[in-house]
């Protein structure tokens, strides 16, 4: 955001427009309607042009309200001479941390306690601090100090005479600068490291007279000057830039270091304490550090200033500061810089390294830190790009299933029909039929895994088809689940003539326990107290179907304020006994057996909200199998008569319900061992292969999704198809039976195809959602150069969204060159900047 103390944009909020949205307006020079202003009125900015806008809003506002709108004068600005000599901060071996000597300890009525105490300090000075305290849930909270000194032995008499933070050391300062800190708390740090450092105490630290008092110490003590370093906010700039007046007109050398010089990472309103305990330096590390830190970037430290507010100067001040520029990196430069990316220096090498090399080549230190940082990021991101098969990962969403493969010719076609008739992609009327076959099972068979634990595996799957708005998702959801669906009509029907009969007879005739109840296998709008009223009823299975899981999402996310909702949603995953008890008797549920299955669809916002949620990493999305295939337009479904799609799947309604199936289904030896395998070599390397802790909590799951995969797809193997046929390696092919009460190998080996291949849309749909890894923007600019066939930097920001993606150009300029050096991409000849397409040359 922009600062300006002399320019205050809210005193002129009646020229700007107000959006729906609190603090924002439209913006009056790019007409974008994510123009912010803060609460204090000063802060402004224009996210739609990354702050391009900004400069132009103040001489906008300057024209309407006939401010007076000028560029500094060079004569204006106060300019500091450098020191004639190098810079060399004074050091001790005598400091010793302040014996402490506790006076009372008292508490009011208000909890508050507080501690009176002495704090002793070498040369006789001492300071009186007083902390209060205020009790919360336990914990104590720092409310206010109160310092004052004494001098003598005469503990009741406070002299209203401030001396400087640690005036005993000064002697030991002589021609010499210290560091002068904000805070007791940092200059103790640095003491600690044995450099001569002072602060201004408490109240004092805006008081003229006691900044002046110090500047008499200094030139008693005959002190070179002070190195003022200030915390990472702008009040500690601006306490910086006041002190140094004061004390530059007492004719005292004085240089502001900000924090960051130091310290590039420092989080904001840190100080020396992060540094101090961030660095690894040894102390004459640090101290060396900061006189060649101060050495390399002299002018740019003493030209720090705010004495005239104008935009030219506060944006200078915001570049030098907050948003300093990697450095050019040249050839003579390129070869220490990886050296210094190496293992060649120790940490204290290295830091004198990069000071020396900056003092010499009159480099900004904190810009060669920040070269440093992104040559090492680029580096990792270069490795872990070669890990990634973007080509495979761009063109999955268009990669087919083989439904004849997995379903054999029959059952196959019948998909690729009612496809046609829908203008949608079979595949995804495969995925969506496999909860609706699941619930179809139920609770009535388990698939047993190892007799030894006692594991059970029953089908339970939750599956998401991702498309945009009008790409007829809906039609999906329907044509998959039409079977279920008019199951619950002819259910319902019969539970309304039955009601119908009971209440026809009389009262005194009517039981209870002979009272209708209403069975159905789809749960549409239901919460989890229906959910489980319904289990009760339906005998502990069903399939909650959601146009749109948006809502189910939400209520199962750890922040939407339904209490339990988060547990109960995995032990439904999980299909553990439900054991709820209330007060009321009308809200206890006891289901020991309970086989929920989810299908619905989302859009790709929605699942980028789901990916991004702060607790997802703990595997809330990887219970999903997320289908993000191409969907094209919606368009009326065609009006063909054929129902052969309806009678296969009641067919298949049938055979999964009529059918006396086993209550265990068994994993022959050589389907386990088969599984197990394709684990280990397939799936396994994925989990190092990629950092997101949802995709691999995702691979973790695919042994127990394959498993469950061959258990849903084994009724279509046994009733429609009876027998598959194996190839053996060396041998020839042949016909193997599907038996009724085990999951053979050719069953595995295709339930491991499907699961294999659903597994890289969820790694899709995670990698395409995200702007923070790097395969993720990798991804998405790929995507855009295949699209066009070529793009340029401005191209590809635009496509992307631009600001609202978060995507700057630099960024994608940066992984534009990462690309041409892996050979993904190849540059072309342009005019408007880099440009590239992809290289189809590429092995």
């Amino acid at each position: 955001m922009t600062y300006d103390k002399a320019f205050r944009i809210g005193e002129h909020l009646d020229l700007f427009t107000p959006t729906t949205t609190k603090g924002k307006y439209i913006c009056p020079i790019c007409g974008g309607d994510d123009f912010s202003i803060s609460k204090d009125g000063q802060k402004y900015n224009c996210y739609n042009s990354g702050g391009e806008c900004n400069k132009e809003i103040f001489k906008w506002v300057g024209e309407r309200k006939g401010l007076s709108i000028h560029k500094a004068k060079k004569e204006d600005i106060k300019t500091y001479s450098p020191p004639k000599d190098p810079i060399v901060i004074a050091t001790t071996v005598d400091y010793k941390s302040p014996v402490t000597e506790m006076i009372a300890e008292y508490e009011n009525e208000a909890s508050l306690k507080k501690y009176a105490m002495w704090l002793n300090y070498p040369g006789g000075n001492k300071v009186k601090r007083v902390l209060t305290t205020k009790r919360k849930d336990g914990r104590e909270k720092r409310e206010k100090n109160f310092y004052g000194y004494e001098k003598g032995n005469d503990k009741s008499k406070i002299t209203t005479i401030w001396e400087p933070y640690h005036l005993e050391l000064f002697s030991q300062a002589t021609g010499k600068w210290i560091l002068d800190l904000e805070g007791e708390k940092a200059c103790d740090h640095a003491l600690h490291r044995g450099l001569i450092s002072t602060c201004i105490l408490g109240s004092k630290a805006t008081d003229i007279d006691h900044i002046i008092r110090l500047c008499e110490r200094i030139k008693q003590y005959q002190i070179k000057g002070i190195i003022y370093i200030t915390d990472n906010d702008k009040e500690g700039l601006d306490k910086a830039i006041k002190t140094r007046e004061i004390v530059a007109s007492q004719g005292i050398p004085f240089i502001i270091l900000p924090i960051t010089y130091l310290y590039p990472e420092v989080p904001e309103h840190g100080d020396f304490e992060e540094y101090s305990n961030h660095t690894k330096l040894s102390p004459e590390a640090i101290k060396t550090n900061i006189e060649l830190t101060v050495g390399a970037n002299l002018e740019e430290l003493l030209n720090i200033d705010n004495s005239i507010v104008t935009v030219d100067i506060r944006e200078k001040l915001d570049r030098a500061i907050e948003k300093p520029s990697p450095i050019e990196v040249t050839r003579q430069s390129q070869l220490l810089l990886n050296r210094l990316l190496g293992d060649e220096f120790t940490e204290d090498e290295r830091e004198l390294q990069i000071t020396t090399f900056s003092q010499e080549h009159r480099v900004n230190t904190n810009d060669l830190r920040k070269t440093l940082d992104l040559m090492r990021k680029r580096k990792q991101d270069q490795e872990y790009i070669t890990t990634i098969d973007f080509d495979n990962l761009i063109n999955l969403p268009k990669t087919p299933l083989d439904l004849y493969y997995i379903l054999g010719e029959k059952i196959g076609e019948e998909i690729y029909t009612q496809a046609k008739y829908l203008y949608t992609n079979p595949d995804a009327i495969f995925v969506a039929l496999l909860p609706a076959i699941a619930t179809l099972i139920g609770n009535r068979q388990k698939v047993l895994v190892s007799e030894s634990t006692g594991f059970k595996v029953k089908p339970i799957l939750r599956v998401m088809i991702v498309g945009d708005s009008g790409t007829g998702k809906s039609n999906i959801l329907n044509a998959s689940t039409w079977a279920l669906q008019e199951r619950d009509r002819q259910l319902m029907n019969t539970y309304l003539h039955l009601v119908d009969i009971w209440f026809k007879k009389p009262k005194e005739e009517r039981d209870d326990d002979d009272k209708p109840v209403k069975l159905q296998y789809v749960f549409k709008n239901v919460n989890f107290d229906g959910l489980y009223k319904n289990l009760e009823i339906n005998g502990g299975t069903g399939l909650i179907l959601r146009d749109e899981l948006k809502g189910y999402l939400k209520m199962t996310q750890s922040d939407s304020g339904y209490g339990d909702y988060p547990a109960q949603d995995l032990e439904l995953f999980e299909g553990k006994p439900i054991n709820k008890e209330r007060q009321t008797s009308e809200y206890c549920y006891y289901i020991p057996d309970p086989v929920v299955n989810i299908l619905g669809t989302v859009q790709w916002k929605v699942l980028e909200d789901v990916f991004n949620h702060r607790d997802d990493e703990n595997g809330t999305s990887a219970r999903w199998i997320i289908w993000c295939g191409e969907l094209p337009e919606y368009l009326p479904p065609k009006r063909d008569k054929d129902k052969s799609w309806f009678i296969f799947l009641n067919k298949l309604l049938d055979a999964v319900t009529s059918t006396d199936i086993e209550e265990e289904l068994q994993i022959d030896d050589d389907a386990y061992d088969y599984l197990v395998n394709w684990y280990t070599t397939k799936i396994k390397p994925l989990i190092k292969q990629y950092n997101a802790p949802q995709i691999k909590s995702k691979c973790t799951k695919s042994i127990t999704e394959a498993i469950k995969l061959a258990q849903t797809l084994h009724p279509i193997q046994y009733h429609f198809r009876g027998s598959l046929i194996s190839s053996q390696k060396g041998e020839s092919t042949k016909l193997v039976e599907v038996k009724s009460n085990s999951i053979v190998k050719e069953e595995m080996i295709i339930a491991c195809h499907v699961s294999e291949h659903l597994l890289g849309h969820f790694i899709y749909g995670h990698t395409i959602t995200q702007d923070s890894l790097i395969e993720g923007v990798v991804a998405k600019i790929l995507a855009k150069i295949k699209a066009k066939n070529e793009l340029t930097v401005s191209e590809c920001y635009r496509s992307l969204g631009g600001t609202k993606q978060k995507i700057s150009r630099d960024r994608i300029g940066d992984i534009f060159k990462q690309l041409i050096d892996l050979g993904l991409v190849k540059q072309i000849d342009s005019h408007k900047g880099l440009k590239v397409k992809i290289n189809t040359d590429k092995d």
